[in-house]
C-alpha cells in the first residue's frame, strides 16, 4: 500500500514509512489544537491582556500582543474566545468615548462662538454714546473668556473671531480721531 509515496508494509513486521493512522491522528489534534500547554502561563497571558485593557494601563496594541501570545499558550478555547469579546467590548466603549467627545467638543465650539455673536451683537446695540474705547476693551475680555474649557481647535476659531470682531470696531474709533 502506498502513503504519501511511502511504501506501507502489513504484516509481522513494524509498519515502515508513515502511518495512515498517525496523520490522522496528528490533523486531528492540530486541528481541535485547544489543549492549554501551560495553565499558569496560559493564566498569566491572559490576565496580562485583561490588565492592559484597564484604564491606568490603557494599551490596546499590547492587548492584542497578549491575545495572541495567550493563543499560543492556551491555544483554542472558552478563555481565548471571552478574552476576543471583551478587547472587541474594550475597543469599541474607547470608539464611542472618543466620538461622544469629539461631538460633545463641537457642541462646546459651536455654542461659544454662539456667545461670542451674542455678545459683540450686545455692544453694536448699544448707543453711541455707550460705545467707549473703554467699554470695547472690556468686552473683548469677556469674549475671551468664552473660550476657557475649549480644546484648543475651537478655542482659536473663537479667538480670532473675537480678534476680527474688536479690530473692526477699534478701527472705528482711530478713524474718528
Amino acid at each position: 500500500m502506498s502513503f504519501f509515496g511511502r511504501t506501507l508494509f502489513f504484516g509481522r513486521g513494524a509498519l515502515r514509512g508513515y502511518s495512515a493512522l498517525g496523520y490522522c491522528s496528528l490533523g486531528l489534534l492540530f486541528a481541535l489544537g485547544s489543549g492549554c500547554k501551560d495553565q499558569q502561563k496560559c493564566d498569566e497571558a491572559l490576565g496580562t491582556a485583561r490588565k492592559s485593557m484597564q484604564d491606568e494601563f490603557l494599551d490596546m496594541a499590547l492587548a492584542r500582543q497578549w491575545r495572541e501570545h495567550a493563543a499560543k499558550i492556551c491555544g483554542a478555547g472558552e478563555a481565548l474566545t471571552t478574552l476576543d469579546k471583551e478587547i472587541v467590548d474594550r475597543e469599541a466603549a474607547l470608539e464611542k468615548a472618543a466620538a461622544d467627545a469629539a461631538k460633545k467638543a463641537a457642541d462646546d465650539g459651536a455654542a461659544a462662538l454662539e456667545a461670542a455673536k451674542a455678545l459683540w451683537k450686545e455692544w453694536d446695540d448699544l448707543d453711541d454714546k455707550e460705545k467707549t474705547e473703554k467699554s470695547l476693551a472690556k468686552l473683548k475680555k469677556k469674549a475671551d473668556r468664552v473660550v476657557e474649557g475649549l480644546t484648543e481647535a475651537y478655542g482659536k476659531q473663537v479667538l480670532d473671531y473675537n480678534t476680527s470682531k474688536f479690530e473692526k470696531r477699534e478701527k472705528r474709533f482711530e478713524d474718528k480721531k
